[in-house]
């Protein structure tokens, strides 16, 4: 149990620095892009004050994560509040820096727009598995019964498609691309 546990402390530490480094990165690519600072004015969604609040939701759920997976390794919330929270931050970093490629051109293009459609289909496993998987399984990481294993694999493949489709860019089940 030693080991598990100090294994479990250790992956949730880099995932704290992980997460610390992925905010300064955002922060920095944000107010590194040139539109961005002409747009200071609004204080809205495309402002630094808005970035930062968009982040917020990210380093909540690596903290909690953080706290839940030092203080009980064996408690599996606290390995998913690590995970949401990562894919959130990477989300926001990748849009911070998909964004700041494509103003600044300084690098391809097709990088930029690589980059910003990781940062496109990301919010669907981040979302997901918190209005799913986490509320399932809290507070002890299990689910209640055994009878809602099969409604969390029903929440699964439901999470899977819809980040498949998401990725390749359906509008609506059923659509073809680029309609």
């Amino acid at each position: 149990m030693l080991m598990k546990s100090a294994r479990g402390r250790w992956l949730a530490n880099a995932a704290l620095l992980l997460t610390c480094a992925l905010v300064v990165a955002a922060i920095l690519l944000d107010r590194a892009t040139p539109q961005r600072i002409t747009l200071e004015a609004n204080w809205g969604s495309q402002g630094t004050l808005g970035g930062l609040l968009l982040l917020l939701p990210g380093v909540a759920f690596v903290a909690v994560g953080w706290l839940i997976s030092t203080r009980r390794s064996d408690n599996l919330i606290g390995r998913m509040c690590l995970v949401i929270g990562l894919l959130w931050t990477v989300l926001m970093s990748l849009g911070s820096l998909g964004y700041w490629i494509i103003q600044t051109r300084t690098v391809d293009n097709e990088l930029g727009l690589w980059v910003s459609w990781v940062g496109d289909w990301l919010w669907v496993p981040a979302l997901g598995l918190s209005g799913t998987h986490l509320l399932l399984r809290l507070p002890d990481g299990r689910l209640i019964s055994q009878r809602w294993r099969h409604y969390s694999r029903f929440c699964t493949i439901v999470l899977a498609v819809v980040t498949l489709s998401a990725a390749v860019g359906w509008t609506r089940l059923g659509a073809s691309p680029g309609r």
